[in-house]
Formats: C-alpha cells, structure tokens, sequence
C-alpha cells in the first residue's frame, strides 16, 4: 500500500527564472514521484508565474503556494489587484506577502526609525488582506525571522493582539502563520515545549542554561503565542524548512543532519506533524552547495547508462515467483543502506538519496545487521564507505544485493522519479 504525503512540500527556486515547459517537464514527474502536495514558488510583483505552469501543478494535486518578497513600501492595493485577478483565474489559493517584516533591510531606514513598528505594519497589511479575501485567496501573515532586528516573539505577540483589538474577528478566524521551521545547527527538539518548558527564555535574552524557538520546534512557541493572545492556535504554513548544516571547514553538513533530514521525513511520513501544520515544505538548498548546482546536479547526466538502467530496473522488479525459504524469514523487503563515517559527506548528497528514498519507500538505514533481515539491499557508497566485505555478508545472508556508488547518485534519481511514475505493478518496467 502506498502512504500518502498530504503535507510534503518543497521550496523551488528562489528565482522567477525556471517557469518554462522545460523546466515543468523536468520537475513535475519527479515532484509526483515523491508524493509532494505542496510547493512554494518565488513570485514577482510585476508579473505572474506562467498560468499553465500554476495549471498543471494544481491537476497534479500539488498546491503552490506563491511567495511575493517585496519589501514594505514596494506594494500596495492598486498595484496587486491585477496580479490577484490573474492568480485568481488559476484557481490559487495561497499567496504569501513580505518576508520577514521583522528585519530592517525590509523597510525604508526612516520608516523602520520610527515607532509603532507592528502597528504601521498592519496598517498596511490589513488592506492588502482584505483584498486577498475579496478574491477568495486565505490570508497568511507573513514568515518572520526567528530572532531577528525586531524580536520575532514579540512582533507576533503585538501583531495578533492589536488585530484582536481592531475587533478583526473574522480575519483572525481566517488567518494562517507563514513560517520558516529550520533547523539551525540544533537538535531537532531544541526548544520542545515551548514558553511553557522553557520559562526563563525573553525576547533578546536566552539564557545558558535555556533553550528558545530558534530551531525546528519554532510552531510550539508560536502556537503558544496565539493560545496566549487570541485564545486559540492558529494554521501553520511552512514556507521552507528542514535542515540548516552548520559549515565547518568549507564543506557543509555533517552525518547528524543526514540523521536529522531522515527523521523529518520519518515525521511527514508518518503523519507525526501538529495537527494545525498544514505542510512542511524542505528547502533544498540547505542540504547542497547552493539551490541551482545541487538540483541542477541531479540532471546533468540527463542519459543514464546501461548499467544504471540495469540497476535501477532491478530495483522495481516486481517478483511474482513463490517466496523461497529464506525470503520468508525476512522481515523487510527492501533496505537502503547508507554509510555511517565521516569520510562521506551523505548529508551533502541527501539532496539525491531523499527523493529516491520516498520514491521507493524501502527501509533507509545505517545498519549492515537490521539490512540482513531485508529481502533486498540497495548500498549508496563506494567501497571505501562500506566494504566489500558487508556486501559479500549480506549477499550470504539471502539478500538480493545493488550498490550505487554516490557518484551515480544524480542518474539514480532520474530514473528513480521515472520509474516510481509507472505502473510497477506487473512485472518489470521496460526501460
């Protein structure tokens, strides 16, 4: 039975520039392959993404969410209401407005200067809302920066309490909190419990032996802010996220976010996400050199070669043979085995192995024993990350064993996507 990712989503590229059929023939297959629901597309003031790129995203079941980074003085009612029109038209629902309002690059330096930042913030916004709402878009306020030039704790706080206070009841009901659920080099329950465990932590001020919500727990300290505030959580919607590797002599990532990125995924996949999280959209420029040369990477070998083929079409082999003795004492079907060592950098390649994983849903793992128990093994590394020795192990244990060195891990993808896209459930896929 295939589980369903009604939450997965990813961030594109942070640029208008990949809009194309190209680009949508390139990307869409494999956004499919891996069961995403959810993408969050940068968008411009002056001009709107292609309609049948928006199109044939939302027929494939993938909802975008449109992001328009414009600073505070950049937009107004009279401006976005021909662009809302249009977006309209496609049927979008979510269109995200600002970015980090609580940073000062986003303000002209005279208008941040004065006071009353929050309120002539919403004295602003407000319009632009209503103005969404006219056109059947949902509100969402926009991410702030966690920390950032003005506390971002207390600008939701002030926000939320002087939108109770201007008696917007019904935008309130309506309201969504965009948001950016990174990582930041710490562990991923940095900060659990929000407020409520961590009662020492202010705004400026984080105390030694504190923890605060600048990590992947942010949404607990936020939806304590709204229970707080107004009374009731609100809708969250993550705009990107994931893991945010910390660089240590010029090469990023390290084993613990590749543990880490699996565990998010382990969470969408398993439907462990808040109730009130209406997505989780990974960015996957945080697992790679950079957003364009790590997607990029994945198709720059757009042919995979014979061997690759062989590999991957026996990867989606659907036996229908009786099981044999040894298949029955199996207790996995497939499992991915991944290299434990500092000497490979797996984080920096997640960016590849992620999406195969979620396209062949195996059992991912780091464990030459629990893989034994698998029917199949598939190992990404060279030798020198695992031994011949463990294949030679596992080949004598009755499984049936693949080994992708990581250089071939761009073309495994490809064929990954294509094949997960098929009908796998009739013997081999001919490729």
């Amino acid at each position: 039975m295939s589980l369903e990712f009604d939450r997965l989503g990813f961030h594109y590229y942070h640029d208008q520039q990949h809009y194309t059929q190209v680009d949508l023939d390139r990307w869409l297959p494999i956004f499919q392959s891996i069961n995403t629901t959810w993408l969050t597309l940068s968008g411009s003031c002056s001009q709107a993404i292609p309609e049948f790129f928006l199109r044939e995203l939302i027929e494939a079941g993938i909802k975008p969410i449109i992001h328009l980074e414009a600073s505070i003085d950049e937009i107004n009612v009279r401006s976005l209401t021909p662009l809302f029109a249009s977006y309209a038209d496609c049927d979008i629902k979510h269109i995200v407005l600002h970015d980090r309002p609580n940073m000062r690059a986003q303000w002209d330096p005279s208008s941040w200067s004065r006071g009353d930042l929050v309120e002539r913030f919403l004295d602003h916004l407000i319009p632009l809302f209503e103005l969404q709402t006219e056109y059947g878009l949902n509100p969402i306020f926009p991410p702030l920066e966690p920390g950032g030039d003005y506390w971002d704790t207390a600008f939701l706080r002030t926000a939320l309490g002087s939108l109770q206070r201007r008696g917007k009841s019904e935008l309130l009901q309506n309201l969504t909190l965009g948001l950016y659920q990174w990582s930041y080099g710490k562990p991923l329950d940095w900060g659990a419990g929000g407020p409520e465990s961590w009662t020492s932590a202010r705004p400026y001020n984080t105390p030694d032996n504190s923890q605060d919500h600048r990590g992947f727990r942010i949404n607990e300290w936020y939806s304590a802010i709204c229970r707080d505030v107004i009374g009731t959580e609100l809708p969250t919607m993550v705009l990107a996220g994931g893991i945010f590797p910390q660089s240590q002599d010029g090469e990023p990532g390290n084993d613990a976010d590749l543990i880490a990125m699996t565990e998010i995924l382990s969470h969408v996949r398993c439907d462990e996400l808040p109730s009130k999280a209406l997505n989780l959209a990974l960015d996957p420029h945080t697992v790679s050199e950079g957003l364009r040369e790590g997607w990029d990477a994945i198709l720059e070998k757009p042919s995979p070669s014979t061997r690759i083929r062989a590999k991957v079409k026996k990867l989606f082999t659907v036996e229908e043979t009786s099981p044999t003795n040894s298949s029955q004492n199996k207790l996995f079907s497939h499992y991915v085995l991944l290299p434990m060592t500092s000497l490979r950098n797996i984080a920096k390649d997640w960016v590849d192995i992620g999406p195969f994983a979620l396209a062949v849903k195996p059992v991912v793992g780091f464990s030459a024993g629990e893989a034994q128990f698998a029917e199949r093994v598939t190992i990404i590394g060279s030798e020198t990350d695992i031994p011949a020795a463990i294949e030679e192990q596992l080949s004598s244990a009755g499984c049936d064993v693949n080994r992708f060195q990581m250089a071939d891990a761009s073309e495994l993808l490809v064929m990954a996507a294509e094949l997960a896209s098929k009908n796998l459930t009739s013997g081999v896929v001919n490729v």
